[in-house]
């Protein structure tokens, strides 16, 4: 749903997302590499983009980017 909402430039949708973020902080128990959490600062990141917000934009791309080059690592020590 929050797909939609960015594609349509609906500002609501960052707050959702913050709070899905939250969630995601106090349930998940790995956040350094769950790919649900790098997806959610990718689309963060996705909303920031659309609304001109440059920089918040790159922080959170990297944030997502951090996260799977963790998540690849560790699949990669299992092998």
């Amino acid at each position: 749903m929050n797909s939609l909402k960015i594609s349509k430039k609906n500002f609501q949708a960052l707050s959702d997302l913050d709070a899905c973020l939250e969630l995601q902080k106090a349930l998940v128990p790995d956040l350094a590499t769950d790919r649900i959490v790098a997806q959610t600062y990718f689309t963060i990141a996705r909303a920031h983009k659309l609304n001109d917000n440059f920089d918040e934009a790159a922080k959170h791309f990297d944030m997502a980017r951090d996260i799977l080059k963790a998540k690849l690592g560790e699949e990669l020590r299992k092998e």
